[in-house]
């Protein structure tokens, strides 16, 4: 099964708060946690990103459109 990531550098440019407050929500338990990749590199699953934005009422289809270079990762 394929699941597509998204690191914080494609994920905060389009989402209305900085990195900084994405951790502070992620720690709060208001934003879905990442997962490790590797030893240094977290990502989210776009899937969790697509749950928090029904939550939120958002548009997930239109922002996964906007959002360039999604990492692709069989797992």
């Amino acid at each position: 099964m394929k699941t597509s990531h998204i690191r914080i550098n494609q994920l905060a440019p389009s989402l209305p708060f900085s990195k900084a407050t994405i951790w502070r929500k992620v720690k709060a338990g208001t934003f879905p946690k990442p997962i490790k990749l590797s030893a240094n590199i977290s990502a989210w699953r776009t899937v969790d990103i697509q749950v928090w934005f029904s939550q939120c009422g958002g548009d997930f289809a239109g922002w996964l459109a906007s959002v360039e270079g999604i990492h692709h990762d069989a797992r």
